[in-house]
């Protein structure tokens, strides 16, 4: 930064002493998680916890990929600090299997709902009577770790609720972290090049990177993703 001296014509150089960054955004655990249940085909990312925990990931997801971001909240109040989060959960639950139908719902927990110590596979399991539609809880508290931690802890929890061992199926498991979808689509193909086949876990090339249709329509619920066949035969892959 430069500065003029008022009483000469001198401009005195004032150097930064220190290299940081202000007010960083807090990459929290669920936002981690939300984009690992984004990868799985039929998948709606739910947070159990306050509106405000979903509309900042949300939020973020959608200005950084421009696309459309579906995410689902259990809505906590200042009573679930008391009563617990229960009640709002299964609501929560029952709402997004009566609106959207999914093939699976990916659960988040936050600060909040951790905290309190709501038993969310419990609670998942009593709101869900019927094995139709899958449910993933993941424990995600934003006190701890970041998005990386939070995703690792997504794909985690989906491949120990479906991985089902069985016979091989000479693949090999394709684990990528938080990538774009076109890296995600550029390995796809160099793996297609070698003839490998592959189970990407989880895979946002398509759900995150969908064309703009005509008249300007977009389904809640894009094609694309990882389906969950694939996350229960990946417990067979090679590596």
């Amino acid at each position: 930064m430069a500065l003029m001296n008022p009483s000469s014509e001198s401009i005195k150089t004032v150097r930064k002493t220190r290299s940081v960054t202000i007010n960083p955004p807090k990459m929290c655990q669920p936002m981690g998680a939300i984009l690992a249940y984004m990868g799985v085909h039929g998948c709606v990312p739910l947070v159990h916890g306050s509106q405000g925990c979903s509309t900042y990931p949300r939020y973020n997801i959608a200005r950084h990929f421009r696309e459309s971001a579906e995410v689902a909240v259990s809505s906590l109040a200042e009573d679930a600090a008391v009563y617990g989060g229960a009640k709002n959960l299964t609501e929560a639950i029952k709402n997004v299997k009566s609106r959207l139908n999914p093939a699976a719902i990916g659960i988040c927990t936050t600060c909040m709902s951790e905290t309190i110590g709501d038993d969310v596979k419990l609670i998942a399991k009593k709101a869900l009577t019927d094995d139709t539609m899958k449910i993933f809880p993941a424990s995600t508290p934003s006190y701890v770790g970041t998005h990386l931690t939070g995703y690792d802890n997504a794909l985690r929890t989906l491949v120990e609720t479906l991985a089902v061992k069985g016979e091989p199926n000479n693949k090999i498991n394709v684990i990528t972290g938080i990538i774009t979808p076109g890296d995600i689509r550029e390995i796809k193909n160099m793996l297609r090049l070698m003839n490998v086949q592959s189970i990407f876990l989880s895979d946002i090339s398509e759900t995150l990177d969908t064309p703009i249709l005509p008249g300007g329509h977009k389904p809640v619920l894009p094609d694309g993703g990882t389906s969950l066949s694939d996350i229960a035969d990946s417990a067979n892959s090679l590596g």
